[in-house]
């Protein structure tokens, strides 16, 4: 009942009553109660007569309710909005499609473009921590609203690899090489080495791949991107493990913990874990010592396994 009337902001509330009830005795919604819900609430009795409905509503109905009900969803959840950011991202995105159908790309749709692409990356990047499928169509939707919009580019990496665990290789291989062309069209070497990265993560191992690793460490510590960077100091570290040379790849995964627990990324700091106990098990380090730093790591991964994928991570060893 609330969502209807936020959706319906001049209608009278007793009209709006009114109207569900006699939608009720038709048998064409059905009442609910639940608290979650907030109360009295109403449901379609059936997909195809929400179908049938949503269908007869003009275009410009349709974008204004999308925006009501993303809108809506935002002030109802109140702490626990960021848990919506994929359904109002995709209330948003909504509003942002029929408006460029109307041809009313103004102002308006230009704030709804921000507005979905927000809370289209953000539900994308958490999804691609846990490990989701739903990252990929997050992702990509994100990109479909705004291409050229800075936050999605600098995702478009997370969109490669989650193309790519969902087996679509050279869609993953062609998103990363649209960033690397982008990047040089416009001077910018910030997106370039998160490109570059990801095609050389493919090919790890190889002296190219390598020179990739190098090149972009330096550009993306000196921009600021710590994310980035412990992407790319993870790839030096298993090129340089892969090279026998264990006392470098420990130090460029020590290097990645660093970033990756900076910048808030789970899956980084996994890979750097991963990279320290390898360098440790076969490297130079002494035996007590790398027994010692063994166990540390574990304990640092099972606290961290145990961290939602927004909070803080552990602080470690390597700070």
């Amino acid at each position: 009942m609330a969502a209807v009337a936020h959706l319906l902001p001049d209608a009278d509330p007793s009209d709006i009553s009114s109207a569900l009830n006699s939608l009720g005795r038709k048998e064409l919604v059905r009442r609910q109660w639940g608290a979650e819900a907030g109360g009295e609430t109403f449901r379609f009795r059936h997909v195809l007569i929400r179908d049938a409905a949503y269908a007869a509503l003009p275009k410009r109905d349709r974008a204004l309710l999308h925006e009501r009900v993303a809108d809506w969803l935002l002030t109802s959840a109140g702490d626990r909005a960021d848990e919506l950011d994929g359904i109002v991202g995709h209330h948003f995105q909504q509003a942002v499609r029929y408006h460029r159908e109307l041809g009313t790309v103004g102002e308006v749709a230009s704030t709804l473009d921000n507005r979905a692409t927000a809370h289209l990356v953000a539900a994308g990047e958490r999804a691609f921590q846990r490990d989701d499928p739903a990252a990929n169509t997050l992702l990509l939707a994100a990109r479909d609203v705004a291409p050229e919009n800075r936050d999605v580019l600098r995702r478009l990496p997370l969109l490669s690899i989650a193309l790519t665990n969902a087996g679509q290789s050279d869609a993953a291989r062609g998103v990363a090489e649209s960033l690397v062309e982008y990047g040089r069209r416009h001077g910018d070497e910030h997106l370039i080495a998160l490109g570059e990265v990801r095609l050389a993560e493919e090919v790890e191992g190889t002296p190219e791949s390598e020179r990739v690793a190098r090149r972009a460490v330096d550009v993306l510590e000196r921009v600021g991107d710590e994310r980035g960077a412990a992407r790319a100091w993870n790839l030096l570290e298993s090129n340089t493990a892969a090279r026998g040379q264990e006392r470098e790849a420990l130090a460029a995964a020590e290097r990645a913990a660093v970033c990756a627990r900076n910048s808030g990324d789970r899956r980084e700091y996994a890979r750097s874990l991963h990279g320290n106990l390898t360098a440790l098990v076969v490297g130079p380090t002494c035996v007590d010592r790398g027994l010692e730093r063994s166990a540390e790591i574990v304990s640092e991964r099972a606290a961290f396994s145990l961290r939602s994928t927004n909070s803080v991570l552990p602080p470690t060893a390597f700070s």
